[in-house]
């Protein structure tokens, strides 16, 4: 061979290593990207309940993670959210939003972030997106 077909090969090797490389690190993080937004039918919710309340919570996991495609990690976040008692959807509850909005009235807007992600398990970028909301009405 000659030193030009080396070189291309080379390169062709590189390219596919970094193609590789990318193609692992994206199915690595798939699952939590996004996962935040997941919704979860209030039928799927009321099955997870169950298999919770029976102490299955592994099964109720598979469950999560088989209807939608949430990772491993954020699956189990979820359950156990669930199993705790606080609002595994993301959901404000009427009361939450209530609560949240006499905070956002009084000028507490960092208490009702606090309560927003107490509640909701939401990060402190969605609950402050979400008291913001609040706050426009």
């Amino acid at each position: 061979m000659d030193v030009q077909t080396q070189l291309i090969q080379a390169t062709i090797w590189i390219l596919l290593a970094i193609v590789a490389v990318a193609g692992a690190g994206f199915m690595l993080f798939r699952g939590s990207l996004g996962a935040k937004n997941v919704k979860v039918s209030p039928v799927l919710e009321s099955q997870l309940f169950e298999l919770i309340a029976e102490g299955r919570k592994i099964e109720a996991i598979r469950k999560l993670r088989a209807s939608t495609g949430m990772s491993l990690r954020d699956a189990k976040t979820y359950v156990d959210r669930m199993s705790s008692g606080a609002a595994p959807t993301g959901d404000l509850t009427p009361e939450t939003q209530a609560e949240a909005e006499r905070l956002i009235a009084s000028g507490h807007k960092a208490a009702a972030v606090k309560l927003v992600r107490e509640q909701t398990g939401r990060s402190l970028k969605e609950a402050q997106k979400t008291v913001d909301r609040l706050a426009r009405g």
